[in-house]
């Protein structure tokens, strides 16, 4: 897939994850500072923090070990979250959560199939 075609279908995964952590969330915002440069999105809901990073079908290995190691949030309650989604589908396939600040944190095997 070209890469503009790649930038719109991300974009348009994000647009769709917005609805879906609006339901679940009193304020969900993109991402900005440090944490933009690990996530897409981030929202505040009952249990705390969200970091969220939306992904087509798979996540690179550099990219969840920056989610793991990323430690810049005041909030220690924070959840990582991440929505995996199929091109063309309507609710993300899997969305896995993880603990933030926990580096070496047991990997669910799921999640273990995704990363490429």
């Amino acid at each position: 897939m070209p890469e503009p075609a790649i930038l719109q279908t991300m974009r348009r995964l994000k647009e769709k994850t917005w609805p879906i952590l609006n339901e679940e969330s009193d304020y969900v915002g993109s991402a900005r500072g440090k944490a933009a440069d690990i996530c897409d999105i981030i929202c505040f809901g009952k249990l705390g923090y969200r970091l969220v990073k939306v992904c087509l079908e798979t996540i690179s290995k550099a990219e969840l070990d920056r989610l793991l190691h990323f430690n810049e949030c005041r909030d220690p309650n924070t959840i990582i979250q991440i929505f995996f989604w199929h091109n063309h589908e309507h609710r993300p396939f899997y969305r896995a959560k993880l603990y933030y600040d926990k580096p070496n944190q047991p990997i669910p095997a799921a999640l273990k199939k995704l990363v490429k």
